[in-house]
């Protein structure tokens, strides 16, 4: 009966780790209470992923979460926080790397360098970063080799981003996503780097130097392919 009972309350244990460890990492997947956001879209279907290649190649594009999380409290509303979460889907090893939607906008736009060297250069100055190319985040003012169009920029057109890894619990990124936007800030280390390889598991946070916005990157799995990205915005 002893053993019983310990078999049983271990069963039950384990059945607890798999919820727990379902439910951090799936937060961004979860619909969240009204109180913290609201979801703006499900498959997000634009343009970039889906251009003509001369090579005939045309992939999938990835499917972005889209929501906007405000802090339930007053005394912490004066900040929301931008949400996406990106899950490509599994391209061949030979895949064309130049048509893979990589590079970001603040909009939420995801485009491949293929469609943005092909397309009016106001798509590219709109831009941000690289997130999924080179398995590293770049800021898209010094991809010069990649995209034609941040080369010949207007200078100061092209906002500049830094980064910088941190060590965040997941619970804590969780926290300032959905109520303490304004941490992203707070807890800026600060930083110079304009681009940083990463692994899975990785916590970016970077800064918008023009506008001063700060935001964060969770690499949430390296295969498949899943990254969240967060921007902390005044809640106007």
């Amino acid at each position: 009966m002893k053993n019983l009972r310990l078999a049983v309350l271990y069963l039950i244990s384990v059945m607890i780790m798999i919820f727990i460890a379902g439910c951090e990492e799936n937060f961004m997947t979860r619909n969240p209470p009204t109180t913290f956001g609201k979801t703006l879209g499900g498959v997000d279907e634009r343009p970039g992923g889906f251009t003509d290649h001369p090579n005939g190649d045309r992939y999938p594009y990835p499917h972005i979460i889209e929501k906007v999380y405000i802090p339930p409290y007053d005394l912490f509303s004066d900040k929301k926080c931008l949400a996406w979460r990106i899950e490509w889907p599994d391209y061949d090893d030979d895949a064309a790397v130049d048509i893979i939607p990589t590079v970001f906008a603040m909009n939420g736009a995801l485009n491949s360098f293929y469609y943005l060297n092909n397309v009016d250069p106001e798509n590219t100055y709109k831009t941000k970063f690289s997130i999924y190319y080179d398995d590293k985040v770049v800021t898209s003012v010094e991809m010069w080799d990649e995209l034609d169009y941040s080369f010949s920029s207007p200078p100061g057109i092209m906002e500049l981003v830094r980064f910088a890894k941190v060590d965040k619990t997941l619970d804590v990124i969780q926290f300032w996503v959905e109520e303490r936007p304004d941490q992203f800030e707070n807890y800026w280390p600060g930083g110079s780097d304009t681009e940083l390889d990463y692994v899975e598991g990785d916590f970016i946070m970077y800064q918008l130097t023009d506008q001063n916005l700060y935001g964060g990157i969770r690499i949430a799995s390296m295969n498949p392919r899943i990254i969240e990205v967060y921007l902390a915005v005044p809640n106007l």
